[in-house]
């Protein structure tokens, strides 16, 4: 695991072993870091993939650091508005995403049977308009 450095942006190579889960937990709590992937494809060169490996904490990201993430503008928190849910759900469906893929328990599984419940009565509701007066 190659993880981007917090004083440089040059990436430093990570003894994985710490963060794996049959390992004996460390003394000091893990950090949460932002790694790049190794392994690659054309996209997400593109997009200049970076991802977090989740350290102990349970606050949320914008909160651990004492804040100096958000403060640096090293994160940024990006909330999509509202007219461009419907398309976000549809590609999220077409690309066999949805809220079991995420959280692959039992809420996740009754979220998921929910989202096709409604997508499937509006739909019924669209194609059949006379039944449902």
């Amino acid at each position: 695991m190659v993880a981007l450095h917090e004083s440089t942006s040059d990436p430093v190579n990570l003894d994985t072993m710490r963060w794996h889960p049959k390992r004996v937990p460390p003394k000091e709590p893990l950090k949460t870091i932002a790694v790049a992937p190794i392994y690659t494809n054309p996209r997400m060169v593109q997009q200049r993939a970076r991802f977090t490996q989740m350290g102990d904490s349970f606050l949320p990201l914008d909160q651990q650091f004492s804040g100096e993430l958000a403060r640096q503008d090293s994160l940024r928190r990006i909330i999509p508005p509202p007219e461009t849910f419907d398309d976000a759900e549809t590609f999220l469906s077409a690309a066999g995403l949805n809220a079991f893929s995420f959280f692959p328990d039992l809420q996740g599984l009754a979220l998921k049977h929910e989202v096709q419940a409604e997508t499937e009565i509006r739909f019924a509701k669209k194609s059949f308009p006379d039944l449902f007066r």
